[in-house]
């Protein structure tokens, strides 16, 4: 439901608003589509539904995904970068090679700044950097930020309870990392 929320919220951004039987019925063919054998079969439907139904160009849908997608690494990259200084700081043994992992995820962090939109280049691409110049304003990307951060700890939390429910307990901070 999470990622229903935040994709009816990024494409609303283009005027569109999606009510709550289309957004989340949305989030679940996306999910359902996720177990055919094509890769990002969910978005491919999803795409098609908002462009047939919606009008929605591909280009800007496009855009959306992409967003969608930096954001959630460059958060898990920096959310892994503050578990592993947690872990390291209580005493844990921590691999740099998990270091250097999350550091260059956070680090794709200059994708999500407003001006990235200059780094699409050819006029085919125009209506895909229009759409990232449109979500790459500040306002959208602390929405974001907050959405994808909750969704991040809201994955952990069921990581750290099925590690307990597993007679495992492990701290949450290393329910991040996993």
């Amino acid at each position: 439901a999470l990622n229903g929320w935040m994709n009816r919220q990024l494409i609303a951004e283009f005027g569109l608003k999606l009510g709550f039987l289309q957004w989340y019925g949305l989030s679940a063919i996306n999910a359902l589509a996720n177990y055919l054998p094509l890769p990002q079969a969910g978005a491919v439907v999803r795409g098609a539904f908002l462009k047939r139904l919606h009008g929605l160009g591909y280009g800007r849908y496009t855009a959306t995904v992409l967003y969608m997608y930096v954001a959630s690494v460059v958060l898990m990259g920096i959310v892994g970068l503050g578990a592993l200084a947690h872990i390291a700081r209580a005493g844990g043994k921590v691999s740099w090679i998990l270091w250097i992992a999350y550091g260059g995820l956070a680090a794709l962090a200059i994708l999500l700044m407003p001006h990235a939109a200059r780094l699409i280049p050819g006029k085919k691409l125009q209506q895909l950097a229009e759409g990232y110049r449109t979500l790459g304003r500040w306002s959208v990307i602390g929405r974001l930020t907050f959405w994808k951060l909750l969704t991040i700890a809201v994955n952990a939390t069921g990581i750290w309870l099925a590690y307990r429910s597993l007679a495992h307990p492990t701290g949450w901070a290393r329910s991040l990392v996993v």
